[in-house]
């Protein structure tokens, strides 16, 4: 599955020298440049398509994704503040 981007200069790969069966996996400068581009495009499009919802509708964008993960017992990515912040 990473073999392709691997060799397209996307992701180094590493043994993990205490786990020999695990591979440690980086992003390189190309690898993270492409991350961000495609990240930035992204966020582009989410922009454009919540601009284009009425604003009464807002609310349902945050409740959805929160109510997903408390089902699927996920892990916050990440925390900011008071806010939860999900991948």
């Amino acid at each position: 599955m990473i073999r392709r981007p691997a060799a397209a200069g996307m992701l180094d790969r590493q043994p993990n020298e205490p786990n020999r069966r695990e591979i440690l996996i980086s992003l390189p400068k190309e690898g993270r440049r492409v991350e961000d581009e495609v990240t930035e495009r992204r966020r582009g499009e989410i922009v454009r398509i919540v601009d284009a919802m009425p604003t009464a509708r807002h609310g349902g964008l945050v409740k959805a994704p929160h109510a997903f993960s408390e089902a699927g017992d996920d892990p916050l990515a990440q925390r900011h503040g008071e806010q939860d912040v999900y991948w």
